[in-house]
């Protein structure tokens, strides 16, 4: 059954009931948004950390179990590579249990008062959807904290609870400033993991932090194929699979260095050139100029706004690049040109 996209208030002796029910915008995404196609209960099966790597590719507040199940296969056959890799976690970033929610005056009488469900269809659709457990309320006036049954991509979730006129605001509030993280993403029938671990004067890698870099295949144990320490006024360089995400253009040296990495054998080494191109093109400003020297960045920039023309022919050439992040970098750089 479909429901309807109005809201409307109705007004019954004095006091003011709210009816809201899913605006028309989410309704054509419902089957996505509402109803898993498998038993959501089976994701507390796998670690937090496979949880969260894959809430981060979640495009609804459902994470995707076949996803999870992977990734955790891909860290457990991982770990044991070194010893420190067992004590390294992601980010939470925006995967957990809860959100924060700022509540009217009607809403948050009722939900001061232990009631799970309030009688505003919208919100309690809702709450029986994601299995809403428990509301508990901040010290500040109508802010809650809405914890559910099941780790969710809670960015998602706030969005679908700040669609209702009775919630003045909802966000997510799981989230790490800094610390230890791990990427991971599949790409030519592997999985690709980074480990990032801080060090240095701040242990949680705001000056410094090793990232080690592993390939597993599709059986078998991974492997440590890269290593790099980041220090604070590191050499530009180009990143490995462009993680950490920063372009610095400096490290090419020289125009047509850049232009020869456009046939690089390597994809990250091609998305980096197409990104550092986008950045010296666009505002003309350097967004990484921790890492760039700003003498070689402003000289290839003057080259480069020069041959401009030649610039949008190289990239148009780039649009049929075997490698789907390079072809979306490529996309990107045009569209600023």
């Amino acid at each position: 059954m479909r429901l309807c996209s109005s809201i409307r208030w109705v007004h019954l002796a004095g006091a003011v009931l709210l009816a809201s029910t899913l605006p028309l915008s989410c309704s054509r995404e419902r089957d996505n948004l509402l109803e898993p196609t498998t038993d959501y209960s089976h994701i507390a099966d796998f670690s937090y950390d496979a949880i969260i790597l894959a809430g981060r590719q979640s495009t609804s507040p459902w994470i995707d179990i076949e996803l999870t199940a992977a990734i955790d296969d891909a860290l457990n056959r991982t770990r044991h590579l070194r010893p420190e890799f067992a004590a390294i976690h992601p980010r939470r970033d925006l995967v957990g249990w809860s959100i924060s929610a700022r509540a009217s005056p009607h809403l948050a009488f009722a939900w001061r008062y232990g009631r799970m469900r309030v009688g505003d269809h919208y919100l309690d659709s809702l709450a029986a959807v994601f299995h809403l457990e428990s509301i508990q309320e901040w010290s500040w006036e109508d802010h809650f904290t809405l914890t559910f049954a099941y780790p969710m991509n809670t960015r998602y979730v706030a969005e679908l609870y700040d669609r209702s006129f009775n919630i003045y605001y909802a966000g997510a509030c799981c989230g790490d400033l800094d610390g230890d993280r791990i990427w991971a993403f599949a790409k030519s029938d592997r999985w690709h993991i980074v480990y990032s671990e801080g060090r240095g004067d701040c242990p949680s890698g705001c000056t410094e932090r090793t990232y080690f870099y592993v390939e597993v295949p599709p059986r078998g144990p991974g492997q440590v194929v890269d290593e790099w320490d980041s220090v604070t006024m590191a050499p530009p360089r180009t990143h490995r699979w462009n993680i950490p995400w920063r372009y610095p253009g400096s490290c090419f040296g020289t125009v047509d260095t850049l232009f020869s990495c456009y046939r690089h054998a390597d994809w990250w080494v091609r998305r980096h050139a197409v990104e550092a191109t986008r950045d010296f093109l666009d505002d003309g400003l350097p967004s990484h100029w921790w890492e760039d020297d700003n003498e070689i960045w402003y000289q290839m920039l003057a080259e480069l706004q020069e041959r401009r023309d030649e610039v949008v022919r190289r990239l148009r050439f780039m649009r049929s690049d075997p490698d789907a992040d390079v072809r979306e970098s490529v996309a990107r750089a045009l569209e600023a040109m």
